[in-house]
């Protein structure tokens, strides 16, 4: 009887004493707060690499779209957007198909099919080489890029950061 008792006023005194610390604490920190201001500085250093693929722009819908720039300025894009149908066609629109695999396992683990397309001429004159992977469900994800070495490699850096946004 006299250890249950011991413990709970243990226990009560023990949450007093930490209650009362954690708000002393974050009254402190609001008062020290309202002194501080904060100045965001970005310096380039001489001679310090910039990264290779910086984002520039997010959008959202039907899915999402990442748009990304290169440290040449090169213009990337990945994603991923709804319904099959938009695959089908995605495909049947290509100018070339440069590599079909039906049964590719993604950087998470599913199983869909991943195709390499070339595009038909874009405006600029240049045709884009996409990443298209297709699995269950009405989505598919996409990454497009100028060249076929420049879409391989930004699929490498992609699963590398395990396609989460750096923003």
């Amino acid at each position: 009887m006299r250890r249950g008792f011991l413990r709970v006023t243990i226990s009560i005194i023990t949450f007093a004493v930490g209650f009362s610390a954690v708000w002393t604490t974050r009254k402190l920190a609001t008062i020290q707060l309202g002194q501080i201001h904060v100045v965001v500085v970005e310096t380039y250093l001489p001679g310090a690499k910039m990264p290779r693929f910086s984002p520039t722009g997010r959008g959202c819908g039907m899915g999402y779209v990442q748009g990304y720039e290169t440290d040449d300025g090169q213009k990337l894009a990945e994603g991923n957007l709804g319904t099959d149908g938009d695959f089908r066609r995605q495909i049947r629109n290509a100018k070339q198909i440069l590599e079909r695999m039906p049964n590719y396992r993604n950087h998470s683990g599913y199983r869909g099919e991943r195709i390499v397309i070339q595009n038909k001429t874009d405006d600029a004159g240049k045709e884009p080489v996409s990443i298209l992977w297709h699995g269950r469900g009405d989505y598919w994800t996409f990454i497009d890029a100028p060249t076929l070495d420049l879409v391989l490699e930004f699929e490498q850096y992609l699963i590398s950061i395990d396609y989460r946004s750096p923003v």
